[in-house]
């Protein structure tokens, strides 16, 4: 039996082959992730052509979206790190194109960025005139202790080893300084609840373009979808200390047509009744 790569516990599945990809679930921590892994050289491909793809770029470059995100969630999480107290060096991972670095700029901060995608690299670091470093955070070669502060949204998903993720992230903080993580989340109670009527029917409604739990599987991008507990566990086996989170519904509804946002309100409302999120934001401090 597939064992967990967070806890060491025996895993569950396939749970069911979306996009190609067969997905397992722990038992324990309820992390859900799709097997086997890429490697880290036919992930960094896929981010290139997703780069080259200009449907893809598309999203990313959506003014709407860049706005909802800059008041819904970075505006916020600045706020968040100033009122407890933070600032100086700020290191954004997984910049993109650079919406939250440019309002981090305006607050004051030092920012650099961090992407696993060249063009995305070059076109933020020409737009912003500040550092963006091409890689992956669990192998930068980066000064050690330098940042009062890293930003990681919808990032640890996309990482081979969540572990040694966050590893980098220690190694690059100042003692006390603060990790802000964000990232979407099935929490178990949600999975034992829904998923059997999500396997049957997300993928029926939207023929086939659409997997269940699609706010988090999204392969081959989406490698571990965790829960609280998972995220929990590795923050603190990383030598982190967790001092503030917030469960949050999935809301970016203006490119969805009248179904889907039936459906999302629906399932929002089952979040509210079980005080679970589609997506976590966790503000923890290095001990």
């Amino acid at each position: 039996m597939k064992k967990c790569t967070i806890c060491g516990s025996d895993c569950v599945g396939p749970i069911g082959r979306f996009r190609g990809y067969d997905y397992y679930r722990c038992r324990d921590c309820g992390v859900c992730h799709y097997w086997p892994l890429l490697s880290q050289e036919e992930l960094a491909d896929c981010y290139a052509r997703e780069w080259n793809d200009s449907g893809v770029c598309a999203f990313y470059y959506d003014a709407e979206s860049e706005r909802l995100n800059l008041e819904r969630s970075f505006k916020p999480r600045l706020a968040l790190l100033r009122k407890q107290g933070f600032s100086g060096r700020i290191l954004d991972v997984g910049c993109s194109v650079g919406t939250f670095l440019a309002e981090a700029h305006q607050q004051g901060w030092a920012g650099e960025g961090m992407d696993v995608a060249a063009d995305a690299c070059s076109r933020t670091a020409e737009k912003l005139g500040c550092p963006v470093h091409q890689g992956v955070l669990e192998t930068a070669e980066l000064i050690e202790g330098h940042y009062d502060a890293i930003h990681a949204s919808q990032v640890i998903e996309h990482v081979l080893d969540p572990k040694a993720f966050l590893t980098g992230a220690h190694r690059a903080l100042r003692k006390g300084g603060a990790l802000v993580l964000a990232t979407p989340i099935i929490d178990p109670i949600i999975f034992n609840l829904t998923h059997g009527i999500q396997r049957r029917f997300v993928p029926l409604i939207s023929k086939d373009t659409v997997c269940p739990h699609p706010w988090g599987l999204f392969p081959p991008y989406h490698i571990f979808i965790h829960s609280t507990k998972s995220l929990f566990r590795i923050l603190e086996e990383a030598g982190f200390r967790i001092i503030w989170h917030q469960k949050f519904p999935w809301n970016a509804w203006h490119k969805m047509n009248q179904k889907w946002r039936a459906y999302y309100y629906l399932m929002n409302g089952l979040f509210t009744v079980t005080g679970s999120g589609q997506n976590i934001d966790i503000l923890a401090v290095k001990k």
